[in-house]
């Protein structure tokens, strides 16, 4: 078992790494709002973190995936910067 800290470590170095790059990546090009990155990086790692959460407690895992993918799409277009 690997213990919270030492998971939020690694997650840390991968999962919000990885988000962190996309966020900076994107508001450099200016396909992102301008937020503070760090508030934006947090935010979608919650959403992320609790959907999984959510497929694991939900008897209908097919339905409920396609409802967390429309519902993440969502939220994270509102992010795009309008054409």
């Amino acid at each position: 078992m690997l213990g919270w800290e030492r998971w939020y470590e690694l997650d840390c170095r991968h999962t919000i790494g990885h988000i962190q790059r996309t966020v900076a990546r994107l508001q450099t090009t200016g396909e992102m709002k301008d937020y503070p990155s760090d508030i934006v990086v947090r935010m979608i790692y919650g959403m992320l973190v609790d959907a999984a959460m959510t497929m694991s407690t939900q008897p209908d895992v097919h339905r409920t995936r396609q409802s967390l993918r429309g519902i993440i799409r969502d939220m994270l277009m509102s992010l795009k910067v309008p054409a």
